[in-house]
């Protein structure tokens, strides 16, 4: 494996397991972790803070220069975190009245280019493992390497439902994930798209740990031999 850095791009739909496989990915790779996703979940707590219409761009705009970034040690390893006039917003980022409002903020194609470099800084330099909706297309198009996990829809219903202690057989919570699924990929601006040189990973039938075997590998084989 190369001493120099690289960036490991994973996209796919809420639920493919994309947070969870880039965290025990990074602890292997002794990377960075970059949840793009906090950006905008940062943005949107902020906006309920304020009373600021979700729908309003210009006045969500008007939040971005207060918003920073900066990476933290944690039991997992280095991740990047979201700061607020320089102090981390921490877990109420990922409330469900955030999870309820952030695809509204995630929308505007204005926000997603201020939020851009913000998303890119703490990869910088280093060597990475960064998640999202559009990280292979557009936040870094130039990866070393891409993946696009998948899973479906019913399988990442479950895998919610369990995460946040739901009824296994709650029908609103996969009706939610195929709605998003919806809006996030018929958005103009980045939507979620597999990147024509991703490599695609069915996650339906497969283990958290063997899923992160596969993705090892391929970090190894598209990196491993460079100096």
């Amino acid at each position: 494996m190369t001493d120099g850095p690289f960036v490991v791009a994973i996209d796919g739909p809420s639920g493919a397991g994309k947070t969870a496989a880039g965290t025990l990915l990074a602890q292997r790779l002794d990377a960075t972790l970059v949840d793009t996703g906090i950006f905008y979940r940062g943005l949107t707590l902020l906006a309920l803070r304020h009373r600021i219409d979700v729908a309003d761009e210009d006045a969500l705009l008007s939040l971005i220069p207060d918003l920073g970034t900066s990476v933290r040690v944690t039991d997992t390893g280095p991740a990047a975190e979201v700061l607020y006039r320089s102090r981390p917003l921490g877990d109420e980022i990922f409330s469900g009245v955030v999870d309820a409002m952030v695809s509204a903020v995630a929308r505007h194609p204005a926000v997603r280019d201020a939020l851009l470099a913000l998303q890119r800084a703490p990869a910088e330099g280093r060597r990475a493992v960064v998640t999202g909706r559009d990280i292979g297309t557009v936040v870094f198009p130039d990866a070393e390497v891409k993946i696009f996990l998948d899973a479906s829809p019913e399988e990442r219903a479950r895998r919610r439902t369990l995460q946040v202690g739901e009824d296994p057989g709650n029908a609103s919570i996969e009706g939610a994930m195929i709605q998003r699924d919806a809006a996030d990929s018929a958005r103009p601006v980045a939507p979620l798209a597999r990147a024509t040189d991703a490599v695609v990973i069915d996650t339906d039938l497969l283990s958290l740990e063997a899923v992160v075997d596969s993705l090892e590998r391929i970090v190894r084989q598209r990196v491993g031999g460079r100096s």
